[in-house]
């Protein structure tokens, strides 16, 4: 079944491909969950160029902002050439020493923007910029508490703040997303609350959690791929119409909570995937302690642009689990999208 557009606003109809808008499309993180499945997508999409395509890994981005020229010559032939930026590299892991965590998920962005060409009449940044974070971002808590969110937070925040010299922030598109998941994901994952459910099922070990009152938006990482995808294919972002903001709000940065607005409970999600699953015996609800800085009443507002695709999560979420544990019994072919009545 084909993933279904957000029908709130209608079709969306975009400008010429992306490759002839004058941009290169530098992509780093191109083997990690989200960045192997924009690849996938673009492979498909006949409107969109391969040759445009550049993938570069972010070990590879260069610590000098110095060296940027000779790097952009080896990458597009030009260093003036303007180039579109998607950033899908970033350490996740919140055990990681904090330096490594800016410097892998702020420090390489930010030397990429301050590197970036400029316009020899209006000195304003030529290169475009489409980057991924956390919706945590939105909680003051965990950034506080939370090197890894931090990490994610401080690009964010020097953009809106205290952006370079030249800066324009129709050239910029930042995703916050919630909680991805997908056979690719949770095989990487370990340590994700749905992978460990998963690794519960497969040993056939009883699952401790606490009482799971823990909200959780989940999408499924091709279905924001595709969407980011969408966002490529039209060569002037600044035709993205603030409309798309959540509640409508005019924006001077260029953010989107990419949000369906159908929250789970954490308790909710296990019983449902240990139902489907017939492990319902192995769930423990109340066995560990409630755990600090979560969201356990804040929901986000559906996002109200077209590039939202997404499809029923209960149905994906237990698709997946079925996928990874009985790989004979699913395919994956028929997916369960959501339709927005």
């Amino acid at each position: 079944m084909t993933p279904q557009k957000n029908k709130a606003l209608g079709d969306a109809r975009f400008s010429p491909p992306l490759a002839r808008s004058g941009h290169r499309v530098v992509l780093t993180g191109a083997s990690g969950q989200l960045g192997s499945y924009l690849l996938d997508h673009q492979k498909k999409d006949p409107s969109v160029s391969s040759e445009a395509w550049i993938r570069v890994r972010y070990h590879d981005l260069p610590a000098n902002p110095g060296d940027y020229p000779k790097a952009r010559t080896e990458w597009v032939g030009d260093p003036n050439q303007p180039i579109t930026w998607v950033f899908c590299h970033g350490l996740t892991q919140p055990s990681a020493p904090r330096e490594a965590l800016e410097e892998s998920n702020y420090w390489t962005l930010r030397r990429a923007v301050e590197s970036s060409p400029r316009d020899p009449i209006t000195g304003k940044i030529l290169d475009r910029f489409l980057s991924v974070g956390t919706i945590l971002e939105n909680f003051e808590d965990v950034v506080a508490h939370q090197n890894y969110v931090r990490s994610k937070a401080l690009w964010t925040q020097w953009l809106r703040e205290t952006p370079p010299k030249g800066w324009d922030p129709t050239h910029w598109v930042h995703l916050q997303l919630h909680t991805l998941y997908s056979p690719r994901v949770i095989q990487s994952e370990h340590r994700m609350f749905f992978a460990q459910m998963i690794d519960a099922i497969q040993k056939d070990q009883p699952f401790l959690m606490s009482t799971g009152e823990q909200l959780r938006e989940y999408h499924h990482a091709s279905d924001v791929a595709l969407g980011m995808l969408e966002v490529l294919k039209d060569p002037h972002w600044s035709n993205l119409p603030q409309r798309w903001y959540e509640n409508g709000q005019v924006a001077s940065h260029r953010h989107f909570t990419y949000s369906h607005g159908r929250p789970l409970s954490l308790a909710d999600l296990a019983e449902h995937v240990m139902k489907s699953c017939g492990k319902l015996q192995l769930l423990k609800l109340g066995a560990l302690g409630r755990a600090p800085y979560e969201n356990f009443s804040r929901t986000f507002s559906r996002v109200r642009a077209p590039f939202l695709f997404d499809r029923e999560v209960k149905a994906g979420l237990a698709e997946v689990a079925t996928a990874i544990l009985n790989p004979s019994l699913s395919s994956l072919k028929a997916p369960f999208y959501f339709e927005k009545k």
